[in-house]
């Protein structure tokens, strides 16, 4: 069955959106307070699989609500946090510089993806 041709499913897809891009403001703060505690002078490699944690849900969750932007800079993320996890070694200061412009990144592309869908559902209205 098609959502589209159901009102039903297409409404219920619509809230379930609605209520994901509402909540993406605290997923973003999260992943920012997670890379703000992690502290370089004494590093704890559960800091970083956490953050990786959080990216790979990003990725997955903006990917299914249509941000698709947000999915590949969280994905972006993900990616270069398992390396760093793979190879048991802890952030370089390049890494951190790295890791900080991704989440910046992120930031901004969860800000265009709120301010698209609000636009996108006036003018459906």
């Amino acid at each position: 069955m098609n959502p589209k041709n159901n009102p039903d499913v297409s409404e219920k897809l619509a809230e379930l959106q609605q209520r994901y891009f509402e909540q993406l403001p605290t997923k973003i703060k999260e992943i920012e307070s997670l890379w703000q505690n992690y502290n370089v002078d004494s590093p704890d490699d559960s800091f970083i699989n956490s953050l990786y944690q959080h990216a790979h849900t990003l990725t997955g969750s903006s990917g299914t609500f249509g941000a698709e932007q947000l999915s590949r800079e969280a994905k972006e993320l993900a990616i270069f946090l398992k390396k760093i996890l793979e190879q048991h070694k802890l952030p370089t200061t390049e890494d951190s510089e790295v890791i900080s412009r991704i989440i910046h990144q992120i930031k901004e592309q969860a800000q265009n993806s709120i301010y698209l869908i609000e636009k996108n559902s006036h003018w459906q209205e």
